[in-house]
């Protein structure tokens, strides 16, 4: 599959899709991804009863565009279970659950990219002016390969932080792609730097445009996650069926389960998007057979696609949107 491309000419994720050597096992590898940002967090957290709010309302109102027709005339705040109460035009009410379809082998990844961010945004400008214009790629080694460290101790982040405001970039093989050709990656090496605690990093410059985000606006780069992992076909699905079955009880009529949407802190990884795709293309809609619950509904924020997957037969409503990167106009005089 490959990369996206951001508005400032650099990967928004970069995954494989193949099969195993010798084996007739098709997978999915994510290389990286950049977590898109959907509002300033400065590293807080909206409550979870807002979050949850914000995926069941951004959930229907795509349904609306998508088919004219308003799913529920009120949405009030349930006894959890249900997270909400849904009150349709004929005065009938719902319970709705919302929850996010995520990867399990991303998501300590995830955390510990958001709190070597989080101290990055707390440092003076001027240590962070060697980065400025860059995106930098950040990921750990571990003696499996790429990965986490194996703790997760403030000092391992400071010694991150301490190695990156350190850093002086050095892009020259990107010089090619700057020609019209290809990056030279087999120089990109000298540029990898890597820290006592095994995180290793690199960076690329923008062209075009720059990133509109509150982590840019305060310090002049932006980091994106460069941790590899491997993945059945089928993983969203399997992690669709445990979601499912935690959330299938008496008081849930609707569940709502958002991919590729926002966490609490406003950061959206496109990786699971990555695995719900590949999952839709390869192998088809799963089968659920939850004892309580009446509808599952997977809702992807990025392009609007509403799937109603239990119960059967299985629609799709959408897409809506081609993308989810703000646009830059670009202008360009003589």
């Amino acid at each position: 599959m490959p990369p996206v491309m951001l508005p400032w000419q650099v990967s928004e994720r970069t995954g494989i899709w193949g099969k195993v050597k010798d084996a007739d096992e098709e997978v999915v590898v994510i290389v990286g991804e950049w977590p898109i940002p959907y509002w300033p967090s400065f590293g807080g957290e909206v409550a979870r009863a807002d979050h949850e709010r914000l995926h069941i309302e951004r959930c229907f109102t795509d349904y609306l565009l998508a088919t004219g027709k308003a799913c529920y005339d009120s949405l009030a705040e349930g006894p959890d279970p249900p997270d909400f109460i849904a009150t349709a035009l004929d005065g009938s009410t719902t319970g709705i659950d919302a929850t996010q379809l995520t990867s399990s082998r991303r998501i300590m990844a995830e955390a510990q990219f958001e709190r070597i961010r989080a101290a990055m945004i707390r440092q003076p400008r001027d240590r962070l002016a060697k980065l400025r214009g860059h995106q930098i790629y950040i990921w750990f080694e571990t003696e499996e390969g790429t990965g986490l460290p194996r703790t997760r101790k403030p000092e391992e982040v400071d010694e991150v932080v301490k190695a990156l405001c350190e850093y002086e970039p050095a892009t020259s093989w990107l010089q090619a792609a700057e020609d019209g050709g290809f990056p030279d990656f087999s120089t990109r090496e000298a540029d990898i730097q890597e820290t006592g605690s095994n995180c290793r990093f690199y960076a690329v410059d923008f062209r075009d445009a720059f990133p509109a985000t509150d982590f840019y606006m305060r310090t002049g780069f932006e980091l994106a996650l460069g941790f590899q992992t491997l993945h059945a076909i089928d993983d969203a699905w399997t992690e669709l069926a445990r979601l499912v079955e935690q959330k299938d009880k008496r008081a849930i009529q609707n569940l709502i389960v958002t991919v590729g949407g926002p966490n609490r802190r406003g950061l959206a990884y496109p990786s699971s998007l990555v695995l719900f795709n590949a999952a839709m293309a390869h192998v088809g809609l799963p089968r659920l057979a939850p004892k309580h619950l009446e509808e599952v509904i997977v809702h992807s924020w990025g392009s609007g696609t509403v799937t109603q997957v239990y119960p059967g037969p299985a629609k799709v409503f959408g897409p809506l949107y081609q993308g989810y990167v703000p646009p830059f106009l670009v202008m360009r005089g003589e």
